[in-house]
């Protein structure tokens, strides 16, 4: 099966576009697809963060770097497609990249991280532009560092008026969605009920989107980043992510 393809992109640094990426490959790993991460920002960000995971318990998904392929990235992605379920691209942060515009055109979906405040949304407007003139390409904005504020609920009334529309799920201001970044890890790792419900609910919404089926999760899998002898499951039943309530132990997605 060729493999649906979603460039997760944002014109801005710091929105959560590398940690929504691996979430998202991790939880997709955890229903039993075949993983691919494509790591196209120069930073390589999502390279070292596989690299990471100790070898006894390797990242969920493959991790390759084409940093260096820029406007090239759609020939090379071409050459693992028949290999995995689903390859997710984490794109420099800027709209213009050749490397951006390049994954863009063999996408099935486009995911755009984005946290609900004014000067983020200032700058989606070349990013709109451009989904724009690639009116077959399914987009969907996905709220990150969501906390429980009046300017983060005016900003998400603002984000639901655009041309690109929110996805149902998001993902909240939690310190699970960081904390496993240095061990290879990702809050499906963590014990952070809320977040490891959240990017379920996420997973699943993708899936739904680019028309692959909803497998159970793989209920033996010990995710990556637990601590030896537990074992972390997803939760069997996702709910719907709403805006969640702040607390002490919420802090700000980094990547």
């Amino acid at each position: 099966m060729t493999a649906k393809i979603i460039t997760v992109c944002n014109q801005k640094g710091g929105s959560g576009k590398t940690t929504t990426c691996m979430t998202l490959a991790a939880g997709l790993a955890a229903r039993g697809f075949a993983v691919l991460v494509v790591d196209a920002d120069p930073q390589g960000t999502a390279t070292r963060w596989g690299a990471s995971a100790p070898e006894a318990e390797p990242f969920p998904a493959t991790v390759i770097n084409l940093a260096a392929a820029k406007a090239n990235v759609h020939r090379m992605v071409r050459d693992h497609v028949e290999h995995y379920d689903v390859v997710l691209v984490d794109c420099p942060p800027a709209v213009e990249s050749p490397a951006t515009q390049s994954s863009l055109l063999i996408s099935d979906l486009a995911i755009v991280p984005v946290i609900p405040r004014p000067g983020e949304l200032w700058a989606l407007e070349r990013l709109f532009q451009l989904l724009g003139e690639m009116p077959e390409l399914a987009a969907r904005l996905l709220p990150t560092m969501l906390q429980n504020t009046t300017l983060m609920a005016d900003a998400l009334t603002v984000l639901g008026e655009t041309p690109v529309p929110l996805m149902r799920s998001s993902f909240s201001a939690r310190v699970a969605y960081a904390q496993g970044m240095p061990t290879g890890g990702t809050a499906l790792s963590s014990r952070d009920a809320v977040a490891r419900d959240e990017v379920d609910t996420a997973v699943l919404e993708v899936l739904e989107l680019v028309g692959l089926p909803k497998r159970k999760p793989k209920s033996s899998t010990v995710l990556p980043g637990t601590a030896s002898g537990t074992s972390s499951k997803l939760p069997s039943k996702a709910s719907t992510s709403k805006l969640p309530s702040s607390s002490k132990s919420s802090n700000k997605i980094a990547g």
